[in-house]
């Protein structure tokens, strides 16, 4: 691919959320703003499957999945293929394809896998750097898209996500603010099975995600000794992607130096 294809595919995609969110061009916006309606298009454009259908691993029966190396690939790749409904993704993927989106739009982010160890109660979400406030401090904000949520201060100001940890390491659950769309979200859920593939309009709550793992939770939570929400989840930090192996490092022994990280 020649630079010229490289940036037409990226004007290509850059303008299609723009015409959904016009005001994320706007010079008044702040870049939390700014993110989180990043984070709202990508809630409503990323594809769910089945695991037959899930096309960020090559062992699924997908036949578009074998080849396509979902990880490696860039913005516009990822949200073509969702938009031809070529596969989908659950937690991770979603959270991948936000952090390539928000690399397009100038933005620093990676991701990070959560929850209770040796189990399939985990969760992936997308954590991007912002400049906020008069002296352009910068934060890493909390943005998932898998659930489309972030979290803000009771007045509304972005968290920083350290802040988010050490509040709940004080079972502060209840200062930090849990904001999502205004619109109820709902995605485009495929089904693949011999051969066919069958679309429906799909919906996976939070509420869903503790029905799911209740038993896992419970015993999360009683043995951290912490309240039962899910929002503790976040003090297991199982996986860092997507970041140098310097900056990785780095953010991994702040995580230590919290008791967090258990990877």
């Amino acid at each position: 691919m020649d630079a010229l294809e490289y940036e037409t595919r990226n004007t290509l995609l850059k303008n299609l959320v723009l015409t959904h969110y016009p005001q994320i061009g706007g010079k008044g916006m702040s870049d939390f703003d700014r993110v989180s309606l990043l984070r709202q298009w990508a809630a409503r454009t990323t594809n769910w499957s089945n695991k037959e259908g899930l096309f960020d691993r090559p062992s699924t029966t997908n036949p578009y999945a074998g080849g396509f190396n979902f990880y490696s690939q860039d913005a516009p790749t990822i949200y073509a293929a969702f938009m031809d409904d070529k596969g989908g993704v659950w937690c991770s993927g979603t959270a991948y394809a936000l952090v390539r989106l928000y690399e397009l739009f100038g933005y620093r982010a990676f991701r990070i896998g959560i929850g209770v160890p040796d189990s399939d109660a985990t969760h992936a979400i997308t954590l991007v750097e912002i400049e906020h406030g008069a002296g352009g401090r910068k934060i890493l904000s909390v943005q998932d898209a898998y659930f489309d949520l972030t979290y803000v201060h009771a007045d509304g100001r972005p968290m920083d996500y350290f802040e988010v940890l050490d509040l709940l390491r004080e079972h502060g659950d209840g200062d930090v603010a849990v904001v999502s769309s205004s619109i109820p979200m709902t995605r485009d859920l495929l089904y693949f099975e011999n051969g066919y593939v069958k679309k429906v309009e799909g919906l996976y709550s939070l509420a869903d995600f503790e029905e799911q793992f209740r038993t896992e939770l419970n015993s999360f939570y009683e043995e951290g000794g912490f309240p039962q929400n899910m929002m503790y989840i976040h003090l297991s930090v199982l996986s860092v992607k997507d970041l140098r192996e310097v900056e990785r490092n780095e953010f991994i022994s702040k995580l230590s130096a919290k008791n967090v990280w258990k990877g």
